[in-house]
């Protein structure tokens, strides 16, 4: 059958689209051939009959992968335009440029059938309502999806191979480079090389990735960031250490000397979109110890995951210890309850008595997940004292043993600090001279470069002498606390460590730090309204426990005069709560802080004093519930409820509470 007898004058009178596609910019710059060719299908659809004024280029999709539609403007619009019936024919160099995804082009084959729109392409003319031809595109799109599925797994095929090899070359992180034979080396820049040294040093102390961004920016230093930019790509630039790119460090294997790849990949998801998501060291693709050389231990690496789980939000709902924070709850992340085994929160509540935030610990994750659970809550301070005793007698000795390796520390750390910026000084003036050299190297003619390495020159000039500032600087600090003041307070350190432990400057997360070091977890059961028993257990397993005392709360400590108790105790006998409170404030009775009486000052201290309520009084009469009752005469609670407050019940009963809870008499009576 003559392929032109396909087409009729109702596609000529409608548009003729051609569909032009590349797979990528650098296809669309270099594969220009392909590209001359789908637009020479223009020239086709006029040799079909089509008229030049009806036949429309969709080329908005060059440099744009065929394997999805969602990211194609251009496909979606001629899908759009053959579903109302505006397409006359749909050209294409072949299947594959329309679509790599069967389903795409399945749904295109479907509207393109009910709205009767021929595809052509180099091969031939097909309307999708004969059989033949409905089967042959069907086939095309099939195989088009199928190629670039080879095309895929041969590619990646071949770079598994070279990853599980370690041959991949890959973005390495800072502080690695190349080498000439494309092996993995620590870089020869040495101030790199000891930033990062620093870096993991101080984690090692402080436990925390945001107190290292907290140590960086106050002190000043800088970190290095390897550009990936093209035209830049491989320069080292120094700039503001933030806590993601710590944390990114600190969860990076690659530095304990292992070669990874396949950390994250690519998995279907419920929403039927792919993403990357971080699978399980077992599923990596390629994990090769002992394959270049460490900044740290594998050992010291997985103590290192461990402070950042302990210190994540969802360890900490998890019921596990978290991080120490700056408040003065001083075993705050450690602390659990002796009734239910939950961990205790530490809120904080203003005493104007005190004039400060006073701390508390509150079991509430079991009173969360439970209706009837724990509310335990206890106050902190006296806690927080027998603890901080604990730890005073503990750790004297300790200070004693340990003087001279504080000293050690102190002087490496000080040494480590002056280091950075003597290094920084040094990079200063190395680029000064470079500057220096090109700008006395140029020809004085060619003033346009000359004052361009001019500028350059000035500017490397005013960065010597900011790092010879700054260098000169920390020295003067240093020097300001002389090796003797350091030696006399390390002297009273091991000499008094309680006098130091107490120190206003000691910061609240120190402390906590400090606790942490040698105790493991701590657990607090209140005994009664003064005393509760805390058990300690240390990091190596010993256990020691103690009483505490607790603070007394407010109402406590604060004596209600013994005429209003005398008073609660006759009025409660035929008056709920809310008519106490009215009759004590009419009467002119108040609280000791001048103000009014309210039910719950009421109530609060009617259980105090022991004082029993009208309700309590009744039921001890023998006086029966609204459900009793109904229970008793063999109706519901409603229809009691509802004989009550139409005059229908002609019992006995009172009100009780302000909510309108009654007690009735026993029909015995």
């Amino acid at each position: 059958m003559d392929t032109n007898q396909k087409i009729s004058s109702r596609h000529l009178s409608r548009t003729g689209y051609v569909y032009i596609r590349q797979s990528t910019p650098y296809q669309v710059m270099a594969n220009t051939e392909s590209t001359i060719r789908q637009y020479a299908l223009r020239e086709r659809l006029a040799a079909l009959g089509w008229d030049a004024s009806l036949i429309h280029t969709i080329d908005s999709d060059l440099g744009v992968s065929g394997k999805k539609s969602d990211s194609r403007e251009g496909f979606q619009r001629l899908m759009a335009d053959v579903a109302n019936g505006m397409a006359g024919a749909i050209a294409c160099i072949a299947a594959s440029r329309l679509s790599r995804c069967s389903g795409d082009w399945a749904r295109l084959i479907e509207i393109c059938s009910m709205t009767d729109t021929l595809i052509i392409d180099t091969d031939g003319i097909y309307n999708p309502n004969d059989f033949n031809d409905r089967l042959l595109p069907g086939l095309k799109g099939t195989m088009s999806e199928a190629e670039l599925h080879f095309l895929q797994e041969r590619m990646r095929g071949g770079l598994l191979n070279k990853a599980k090899r370690g041959e991949l070359k890959r973005y390495l992180p800072i502080g690695y480079e190349y080498d000439l034979d494309d092996r993995v080396v620590k870089t020869p820049d040495i101030q790199v090389r000891e930033c990062i040294d620093r870096f993991f040093s101080l984690f090692r102390t402080l436990r925390s990735g945001y107190a290292v961004v907290s140590c960086y920016a106050q002190n000043g230093m800088k970190f290095p960031l390897r550009v990936r930019r093209r035209g830049r790509c491989g320069e080292v630039l120094w700039e503001e250490l933030n806590e993601e790119r710590a944390v990114a460090m600190l969860h990076n294997p690659f530095y304990t000397g292992a070669y990874i790849y396949g950390r994250t990949q690519v998995k279907w998801m419920p929403d039927g979109k792919r993403r990357s998501v971080p699978v399980p060291q077992e599923e990596w693709h390629a994990h090769i110890p002992d394959h270049h050389e460490v900044y740290i231990t594998r050992e010291e690496f997985d103590l290192n995951q461990a402070a950042l789980r302990e210190n994540s939000q969802q360890w900490e709902e998890s019921g596990k210890r978290s991080a120490p924070r700056e408040g003065s709850a001083l075993i705050q992340g450690i602390c659990f309850c002796g009734k239910c085994g939950g961990r205790m929160h530490s809120t904080y509540g203003y005493s104007q008595a005190a004039g400060r935030l006073l701390p508390k610990y509150v079991c509430s994750g079991t009173r969360i997940n439970e209706p009837n659970g724990c509310n335990e809550s206890v106050s902190a301070e006296g806690i927080d004292a027998a603890v901080s005793e604990v730890v005073s007698q503990k750790l004297t000795p300790e200070a004693l043993a340990v003087t001279a390796e504080v000293r050690a520390e102190v002087d490496r750390r000080r040494q480590e600090h002056m280091r950075c910026f003597e290094l920084r000084l040094e990079k200063a003036r190395y680029e000064e001279d470079m500057a220096r050299i090109r700008y006395m190297s140029v020809d004085p003619m060619n003033r346009l470069v000359a004052l361009e390495l001019e500028a350059n020159w000035n500017k490397k000039l005013r960065e010597l002498d900011d790092a010879r500032h700054r260098f000169e600087e920390e020295a003067s600090r240093n020097r300001a606390s002389s090796e003797s003041e350091l030696a006399e307070a390390i002297q009273n350190i091991s000499r008094d460590f309680k006098k130091v432990w107490n120190a206003p400057g000691l910061k609240n997360d120190d402390r906590k730090r400090i606790v942490r070091y040698l105790i493991k977890d701590v657990t607090v059961r209140r005994t009664d309204h003064h005393t509760a028993v805390v058990q300690i257990c240390f990091q190596g397993g010993a256990t020691q426990t103690l009483e505490a005392p607790i603070a007394k709360p407010r109402h406590k400590v604060i004596e209600t005069p013994k005429e209003v108790i005398d008073f609660l105790r006759k009025a409660a006998e035929s008056h709920p709560y809310t008519q106490l409170t009215d009759m004590l404030n009419g009467q002119g009775y108040s609280r000791q802080c001048g103000r009014p009486f309210t039910p719950k000052n009421v109530h609060r201290i009617m259980k105090d004093y022991g004082i029993k309520s009208m309700k309590q009084r009744y039921m001890n009469r023998g006086w029966l519930t609204l459900y009793e009752m109904a229970d008793c005469i063999g109706i519901t609670p409603a229809g009691l409820s509802y004989r009550v407050k139409h005059g229908i019940y002609r019992g006995d009963f009172v009100v009780v509470e302000d909510r309108g809870i009654m007690m009735f008499a026993p029909p015995s009576q």
